[in-house]
C-alpha cells in the first residue's frame, strides 16, 4: 500500500466521521445555517496546485453550497441539476435535471401548451400595434390641432396597453429570465440523512433519495420578479421543508404535499431562513424579520428587521440583523400567539450593502460588506471592536457574496474572485494567509482537517 493510498483511506475515515456528528439533524446552508465549525482542524494555506487534496470539474456554474451527506457530497449546477459526488474522491456519482415542467400536473401542462400558442398570436398584434402607434404618433405630430389623429393615438395606446397586459396573463408558466450572477440555482440544498431535497429559482421543489432515485416534484410557484429567480434556500425542520417563493409555503417532506402556506409581501427576499426553538416550539426566522411557527405557519411576529440579502444569525436565544448598521433581539422564553422580541441593542456598523451573512461565536459577531469592510462587533453591547477593509484584489466596487464562515480559531472571508482572506478569531486584526482559487459565490464547508470550496468550475477538497 503505497503513501497516497494510505493518506486517501485517512483522509476519507477523518471525513466520514466529521459527517457522522451531523447525524439525526437536517444538513443545508452552511451545514446547520450558523456558518460556524469550531471543532474543525482546518486548512490555512491553500491554492490551484497547493493542498488540494481532490477536484472534480462541474457541469456549470452554481452559488449553492455544497453539503455533505454521510460519504456523499451534493452540490448544484446550472440551470436546474442536483449533482452526488463522492466525498472520498470526488467522483460524481449521479446527476439530475430537475426542470420546473416535470412538475407540472396534466392539466398545467394543457395550459401551458394552449398559453404559449396564444401568446405567439398576442405577440404578433403587440407588435402591429405598436407599429400603427408609432405612425399615428408620427402623423400627430405634423398636425397637432386634428382632433381624429389625437383620437387615433390615444385608441392605439390604450389598445396596445391592453394586449400587452393579456400577454402577460399567458405567461404564468413560462420560465423566469435568468439573471447573470442569482441563476436558477442558487438555493442549497437541504437533507434529513435519508434523502435530499433540491429548490430551484424556477420555483420547483424535488426529492431524491440517496441513490439518486426521485421520490418526487412539485412546482411550487413561479417568482414574481422574473428577472432573476430566487435564492434563498429551503429549510427542513420536523419533517416539514419549508420554501419561500411569493408566499411561504410548507411541504410534507415525504410526500411533497403542501401542508400550509403563508402570504407574504416580501418577494425580493436573497437571503435564506433560519430555524430557531423558544420554549419547545420551532420557529421559522425570514431575513424579511417575519416569523413564523413551523407546525402551522401562523406569523407570529412581522419585520421586526428586514433584511434584503443576508440572513439574521441566533445565538443563546438572541437574534442579530446586520445591514446598515446592526441590531440585536432578545427572543422571549416561551411562545404565545404573537411573539414579542425585546431589542437589546443597535450598532452603527459600516452601512452598506451585506451580501455575506455573518457568523456569532465566543461573544464576538464577524461581518462583512459587499466592498470588504470587516467588522467585529461585541455580541453582548453592540459596539463595534474593530473595522478594517480587506484588499482582496478585486477591482472597485468589490463583491463579497460568500458568508463568512468560522472554522476552529479562524475566520474565512472569501471575495468573489476566488480571494480567500483566513483572520485570527478574537479582537484583534491578525491576517494569517491569503489565498487564490478559481472564482466562487458559494459558503466554504469545513469537515474535521478539510474544507469544500465550491468554485463556478470545479469542486475542490483542500486538504490540511
Amino acid at each position: 500500500m503505497n503513501l497516497r493510498t494510505v493518506c486517501a483511506l485517512s483522509a476519507g475515515c477523518s471525513i466520514v466521521l466529521s459527517a457522522a456528528a451531523w447525524a439525526g439533524a437536517p444538513v443545508g446552508w452552511r451545514t446547520d445555517g450558523t456558518g460556524k465549525y469550531p471543532q474543525a482542524d482546518p486548512p490555512i494555506k491553500w491554492s490551484a496546485d497547493e493542498n488540494v487534496f481532490w477536484k472534480t470539474p462541474l457541469p456549470a456554474a452554481s452559488n449553492a453550497t455544497p453539503i455533505v451527506v454521510g460519504d456523499k457530497v451534493f452540490v448544484c449546477s446550472e440551470p436546474t441539476d442536483l449533482i452526488c459526488l463522492s466525498l472520498a474522491d470526488g467522483r460524481i456519482l449521479w446527476r439530475k435535471a430537475n426542470d420546473y415542467r416535470d412538475a407540472f400536473t396534466p392539466a398545467q401542462t394543457a395550459r401551458a401548451e394552449a398559453d404559449a400558442r396564444r401568446a405567439k398570436a398576442v405577440v404578433a398584434e403587440v407588435r402591429a400595434l405598436r407599429t400603427q402607434y408609432k405612425a399615428a404618433a408620427a402623423a400627430l405630430a405634423k398636425a397637432a390641432k386634428d382632433p381624429a389623429a389625437r383620437a387615433k393615438v390615444i385608441d392605439l395606446k390604450k389598445r396596445t396597453a391592453e394586449r400587452t397586459k393579456a400577454l402577460q396573463g399567458l405567461r404564468a408558466f413560462e420560465p423566469p429570465k435568468r439573471h447573470s450572477v442569482t441563476g436558477t440555482t442558487s438555493p442549497t440544498p437541504v437533507s434529513d440523512g435519508k434523502f435530499v431535497y433540491v429548490h430551484t429559482g424556477e420555483g420547483a421543489v424535488a426529492c431524491y433519495d440517496l441513490d439518486g432515485r426521485r421520490q418526487w416534484i412539485k412546482w411550487v410557484e413561479k417568482p414574481l420578479h422574473d428577472w432573476a429567480g430566487h435564492c434563498n434556500s429551503p429549510l427542513l425542520v420536523g419533517g416539514r421543508l419549508i420554501v419561500h417563493v411569493v408566499d411561504v409555503v410548507a411541504l410534507d417532506a415525504r410526500t411533497g404535499k403542501e401542508l400550509w402556506r403563508t402570504p407574504s409581501k416580501w418577494h425580493d427576499v436573497f437571503g435564506s431562513p433560519i430555524h430557531v426553538r423558544v420554549g419547545g416550539t420551532d420557529l421559522y426566522v425570514d431575513p424579511n424579520g417575519d416569523i413564523l411557527r413551523v407546525s402551522d405557519g401562523r406569523r407570529l411576529a412581522e419585520a421586526v428587521c428586514p433584511l434584503e440579502f443576508p440572513a439574521p444569525v441566533a445565538d443563546a436565544g438572541v437574534l442579530y440583523f446586520i445591514r446598515h448598521g446592526g441590531k440585536a433581539l432578545k427572543l422571549p422564553a416561551t411562545v404565545g400567539e404573537t411573539l414579542v422580541c425585546r431589542t437589546l441593542w443597535q450598532t452603527a456598523v459600516k452601512k452598506d450593502r451585506y451580501y455575506a451573512s455573518p457568523v456569532v461565536h465566543d461573544g464576538l459577531i464577524y461581518a462583512v460588506t459587499r466592498e470588504c469592510v470587516f467588522s467585529v462587533i461585541d455580541a453582548a453591547d453592540g459596539k463595534v471592536v474593530y473595522t478594517r477593509t480587506l484588499d482582496l484584489g478585486g477591482p472597485r466596487p468589490d463583491q463579497i457574496y460568500s458568508s463568512v464562515a468560522l472554522a476552529g480559531k479562524y475566520v474565512y472571508v472569501s471575495h468573489k474572485n476566488g480571494t480567500t482572506a483566513v483572520l485570527a478569531a478574537g479582537r484583534q486584526y491578525r491576517r494569517m494567509a491569503t489565498n487564490k482559487l478559481e472564482p466562487f459565490r458559494s459558503c466554504p464547508v469545513f469537515l474535521g482537517r478539510r474544507m469544500l470550496i465550491r468554485g463556478q468550475k470545479h469542486l475542490y477538497c483542500i486538504a490540511k
